[in-house]
């Protein structure tokens, strides 16, 4: 008869937990959840997840330790449940121009990272910064940032335009 409270009182908090957390997506690859605290937690499931799981985290100490403010902060993970914790950078958007999508997308090549999921579904719009900010990188790539190649391009024709002059003043 011990069985039965137990049972219960199991039950009885996990409805609790439950109740304290928003469910915002259940899909095949990933179950986000956010916490009363505002926190958002990703558990990673379906094929690849331990990779997903393992780029996702990457990804983010990245743009994290770059600066970029406009992506989620990763504040814990967990490599047994395949778990991140992060924090909330906004609420999805019901409409974003095309030509806003890309710019947005864009803009995380400066800081080396190509999204490889650049769908509307990972743009929010966070109210207090006034800007839209992006999610979701486990299929993301790391590259050399965009400005590097931009300056390097940069000094490389100043060089040219100088070697130049210099051979024609001689």
């Amino acid at each position: 008869m011990d069985f039965i409270p137990t049972l219960y009182e199991s039950i009885r908090s996990l409805l609790l937990f439950t109740d304290r957390m928003q469910l915002l997506k259940n899909t095949q690859r990933a179950r986000v959840t956010r916490s009363s605290n505002g926190s958002i937690s990703k558990y990673f499931s379906g094929p690849n997840k331990e990779e997903r799981f393992a780029n996702e985290v990457k990804v983010l100490q990245h743009l994290n330790r770059s600066g970029c403010d406009f992506v989620p902060k990763l504040l814990s993970y967990d490599e047994e449940t395949l778990c991140i914790v992060t924090t909330t950078v906004g609420e999805h958007v019901q409409h974003i121009s095309d030509r806003k999508l890309e710019s947005v997308f864009q803009e995380l090549e400066a800081y080396g990272v190509i999204h490889g999921d650049r769908a509307s579904r990972n743009v929010l719009y966070h109210h207090g910064m006034g800007r839209f900010s992006v999610i979701d990188f486990e299929f993301a790539e790391l590259v050399e940032p965009k400005s590097t190649h931009r300056h390097e391009k940069q000094i490389l024709q100043e060089l040219d335009d100088l070697e130049r002059t210099l051979e024609s003043e001689l």
